[in-house]
């Protein structure tokens, strides 16, 4: 049964001081996109732990949980009582996972992986002549489990973690789920997100023009989860309201995307069709920004006159195999839905509608 915890997010109060986990949270996402493609997962921020990537079974089951403390830090992680008391916490939201009522598949597993941009060190001193023990985790030794640290190490863990959950054992059993690993972000907030940036770039879209943005887009997904309260004060992997699942961020990306061939098709195109179309000059400049508003209304259920647009284009695809010049073929998707419907839409929002609907039925054929 899950239990009511203080370390869950109980909203707003928390909402501060996670962006580092937010950041690793991209940082994961990038590192890992080219496998994470097409598979069904979803990410968590400030649930159970600071971010959780849950992976997905064809059922929707929980087949493997990556489970994240992420925490930034201006020094030296060592044998501190600090550190100490992070490794309990993340021993306790193993149990809290096993515990978890979410479907699990029947290979159902989790990892704790405690992930700073600061080195960890850690230092055992021994009763002479024995030698000290000296592990450094850091951009050389950038992982560690916690089954191949030495044993020496692992023994006085393990009795620090013991002491601080006594007389309670069972997270005890989840010490060797446990990773130390460094991620390799500045300690600067905008530095974070510079690389970010390029990260984007080298990842995912190396032609993007505002990558800045794009990581920006992103970022706002995890917003929107971040401060919802838990249930009760109890984190429940159920609750969907605290996820930010692949769809929606295959939906960000395919809208970035998109929005980087729209600048790019204006860009070359947009005099001619503006003849076509007879768009004005002053409406020019900020038709580029009305196509790229025109992708997020297509996947929006409420915005039932854009999707008309794209579902009529789509339907009319076979266009697409008879037009020779592209600016053609929009003028005459646009000449047809005219002769078909009557729309609430002005002018402008309908013809920068077209043009979405036109780059984003192109792509998929």
């Amino acid at each position: 049964m899950a239990v009511a915890s203080k370390a869950v997010n109980a909203g707003v109060s928390t909402a501060t001081g996670i962006e580092f986990q937010k950041h690793c949270a991209l940082y994961i996402l990038f590192e890992n996109y080219g496998k994470l493609a097409g598979k069904k997962y979803f990410i968590c921020i400030e649930h159970h732990d600071d971010v959780m990537f849950c992976h997905q079974g064809p059922m929707d089951e929980l087949t493997l949980v990556e489970s994240y403390q992420a925490k930034k830090s201006s020094d030296k992680w060592g044998m501190s009582d600090t550190f100490f008391d992070i490794l309990t916490k993340m021993a306790k939201v193993g149990l809290e996972l096993e515990e978890d009522p979410v479907s699990k598949s029947p290979t159902y597993s989790h990892s704790l992986e405690f992930l700073t941009n600061h080195a960890i060190n850690l230092n055992l001193k021994q009763a002479k002549p024995k030698p000290s023990i000296n592990v450094l985790i850091n951009e050389a030794n950038c992982n560690v489990k916690f089954i191949h640290l030495p044993q020496e190490i692992q023994d006085e863990l393990n009795d620090r973690i013991k002491d601080k959950v006594a007389p309670e054992t069972k997270p005890l059993a989840h010490i060797n789920h446990i990773s130390l690993a460094f991620i390799d972000l500045p300690k600067k907030h905008s530095s974070q997100l510079n690389q970010l940036v390029g990260f984007f770039k080298n990842s995912v879209n190396k032609d993007i023009a505002d990558a800045s943005a794009a990581v920006n887009l992103l970022i706002d997904l995890f917003r929107k989860v971040e401060t919802t309260l838990n249930n009760g004060n109890i984190s429940k992997l159920m609750d969907e309201s605290k996820r930010v699942t692949s769809v929606e961020i295959e939906n960000a990306i395919s809208i970035i995307n998109n929005n980087q061939k729209a600048y790019n098709f204006w860009r070359v195109e947009g005099k001619e069709i503006s003849k076509k179309l007879s768009i004005p000059i002053f409406e020019q400049q900020s038709m580029q920004q009305s196509i790229q508003d025109s992708f997020d209304f297509f996947k929006d259920l409420k915005q039932a006159e854009h999707r008309k647009v794209l579902k009529f284009t789509q339907d009319n695809k076979d266009l697409f195999h008879l037009a020779i010049d592209e600016v053609d073929c929009i003028e005459e998707l646009y000449k047809m839905f005219l002769k078909t419907y009557s729309t609430p839409l002005s002018n402008k929002h309908l013809k920068a509608a077209i043009v979405a609907a036109y780059i984003e039925t192109r792509e998929s054929l």
